[in-house]
């Protein structure tokens, strides 16, 4: 078996660091290391703050996770499997809340497709390879899915393929679900916006007797002048015209 020391080379490894999905090397004892670039970008912690931390040091178990979660469990259950079987293991989707870059004592709601694979060396499992895409969820889509996780989980590590591919397609379903949900989002956020966008230069065109092109072009101006988003700057105006149209409380 060879020593820590080779695990270490995944650090300078191109490939490793610029995979889009977030990857950690383990070794045997559950030290981090190597990370990848896209971890650092997701979890906001620099390679040398994790290179040679134990796992659950550096990404302890929220205290105020709720019941059910059990993150870390999942987790170390699944190392312990993966160093033992000598095999993949893919936990389908799981919660585990990441201490925040800037305030330790602070947690962030975080949901992962987490999938755990050996880590290789002359024949020998050396460690774990940790694949930890994010993804979005609805609570009530994790509710749901958590009453299925176990079976999910057991399932895919069946030897039968037909039961693999269904573990597959849920997966895949997960990430379509996720992403009809952000479009959703952003289709509601721009909606707001040119709903806003359009009271202000509504106001503007009131107060200086302009039309709707001039007014746009006034907004536009105020929003370059003060380096704003002009969404930022039209919900401002907004705000301020409501404001004195509201009636003196005093």
């Amino acid at each position: 078996m060879l020593g820590d020391a080779d695990l270490t080379t995944w650090r300078h490894d191109d490939a490793f660091r610029a995979d889009p999905t977030p990857l950690t090397v383990l070794d045997r004892e559950l030290v981090i290391r190597a990370v990848n670039e896209s971890l650092e970008r997701v979890t906001g912690f620099e390679e040398t703050q994790l290179v040679g931390c134990h796992i659950f040091d550096a990404f302890p178990a929220n205290p105020e996770e709720p019941e059910g979660d059990d993150g870390q469990v999942s987790m170390a259950s699944s190392f312990e499997r993966v160093l033992r079987e000598r095999r993949e293991h893919n936990l389908v989707v799981q919660r585990y809340d990441i201490p925040d870059a800037l305030d330790p004592e602070r947690f962030v709601t975080r949901t992962w497709l987490p999938v755990n694979a050996p880590a290789w060396s002359a024949g020998d499992v050396v460690g774990v390879v940790i694949r930890s895409e994010e993804i979005a969820l609805s609570v009530e889509a994790e509710v749901v899915l958590r009453q299925f996780r176990d079976a999910l989980r057991d399932t895919e590590c069946s030897d039968d393929d037909t039961m693999r591919r269904v573990v597959e397609a849920v997966v895949w379903g997960l990430r379509a679900h996720a992403a009809a949900a952000a479009q959703v989002r952003q289709l509601r956020e721009a909606l707001t916006s040119r709903s806003t966008i359009d009271q202000a230069k509504g106001i503007l065109m009131a107060q200086h007797q302009v039309d709707a092109d001039a007014g746009f072009q006034m907004l536009v101006q105020l929003s370059n002048n003060s380096n704003v988003r002009l969404v930022d700057v039209a919900r401002a105006l907004v705000y301020q015209v409501q404001s004195e149209a509201e009636p003196d409380q005093g």
